[in-house]
């Protein structure tokens, strides 16, 4: 079997286990690999460099830089270092057409620093902090955000019926639940 066929095949996959039209992962095939082909070493993959672009050509703009690593570890399933064709489909058709579970899972990810499918309070205390510091708001103020930061961290991990001592990490069931009371911890991600 040819690399076009091969290709052809792995179209007509994403198609079924996305939220998008055949017609639609044809626009997204030709600009992941027109991004993927300015890499010489990985010209079927796109690489960290080429993945903010990726996302800016679908109207999709990281909140902080800290997000965008995140996110691209969330979308490279295989944890190889770069996104091949299927993580880009399937973790773009979760960010944009997802079910309210699949978009929950990637936020969940994206909190999940470590990648160990738990949330510690200092995993999500980075995140909002990355978030501050794009704001490009003075450090003179990022003391004052750190505790106000670390008391809506507490409420978080508190309203999920966790201990805040830094003992007990946050699953993917207490982050849903958490999520149900603080809606806006979906926002640490992309900026509309």
């Amino acid at each position: 079997m040819g690399a076009t066929q091969a290709k052809h095949i792995v179209e007509y996959a994403a198609a079924k286990e996305t939220h998008f039209s055949h017609k639609e992962i044809m626009k997204i095939r030709d600009v992941f690999y027109k991004l993927a082909g300015a890499s010489p070493d990985t010209p079927d993959e796109i690489e960290f460099a080429q993945f903010e672009q990726a996302l800016h050509t679908f109207g999709l703009t990281a909140v902080a830089n800290e997000a965008l690593k995140q996110l691209f570890e969330a979308f490279d399933f295989g944890k190889t270092g770069t996104i091949n064709f299927r993580e880009f489909t399937c973790g773009l058709s979760a960010l944009m057409r997802g079910t309210a579970d699949e978009k929950l899972g990637m936020v969940f990810n994206v909190y999940d620093v470590y990648g160990n499918g738990a949330i510690s309070m200092l995993e999500m205390e980075q995140m909002f902090l990355s978030l501050y510091r794009s704001t490009g708001l003075s450090k003179e103020n990022e003391e004052a955000a750190k505790e106000d930061i670390v008391a809506f961290v507490k409420q978080v991990f508190t309203g999920a019926g966790l201990k805040t001592d830094g003992s007990e990490s946050m699953d993917l069931s207490s982050f849903k639940s958490a999520v149900q009371k603080h809606p806006e911890l979906m926002n640490i991600i992309l900026r509309e």
